[in-house]
């Protein structure tokens, strides 16, 4: 190959792709919610979540808490994630995770309302495509203790809300409000 062709193929970004990061896919313009962010429109962000799971085939993950001082707990589940990117992938596998934010600021009663009443914070909420409700768990039954949580208790709730094939006989399907 001449050099100048091998000049312009690489001027065009045409050829190998060391050191380059890929293009996200162009399917999709969905953008997680990773942070709690009182500003943001819960609603929304619950909607786009919802439309990625119908068209990757998932579930919701509905994350409700806080980054305020307040959420000892929700800081934790963080660093358990970070530390344990082994569960992250898990995650990422069967659900389109949504964080939902809690706040003197903004303590997002709409869309909560829909919802069975939370008495601890995290709090996760596993829907359907459609939004339907498929589970309620309080996160503290995933705790290690030590402010940390369980990695084998975390990757069974996992495994048993994320993929409906290990579900069998589950409860039914709680349809949201409208």
């Amino acid at each position: 190959m001449s050099k100048s062709l091998l000049l312009l193929l690489c001027l065009l970004g045409v050829g190998g792709t060391v050191g380059q990061t890929p293009s996200p896919s162009p399917t999709s313009a969905y953008v997680p919610v990773t942070d709690y962010d009182a500003k943001r429109n819960a609603t929304q962000d619950l909607k786009a979540a919802e439309a990625e799971a119908r068209r990757t085939g998932k579930r919701v993950l509905m994350q409700v808490g806080g980054s305020g001082p307040w959420c000892d707990w929700c800081h934790f589940m963080d660093a358990f994630f970070q530390a344990h990117p082994d569960l992250v992938e898990l995650r990422d596998r069967y659900f389109v995770t949504v964080k939902i934010s809690v706040s003197v600021e903004n303590q997002n009663r709409e869309v909560l309302s829909h919802y069975p009443q939370i008495y601890g914070y995290p709090h996760f909420f596993v829907l359907d495509g459609q939004g339907n409700l498929i589970h309620s768990q309080q996160t503290s039954l995933l705790e290690l203790g030590h402010n940390s949580y369980n990695a084998d208790r975390v990757k069974e709730f996992l495994l048993k809300w994320g993929d409906e094939r290990n579900q069998g006989t589950r409860a039914a399907v709680h349809h949201r409000r409208p």
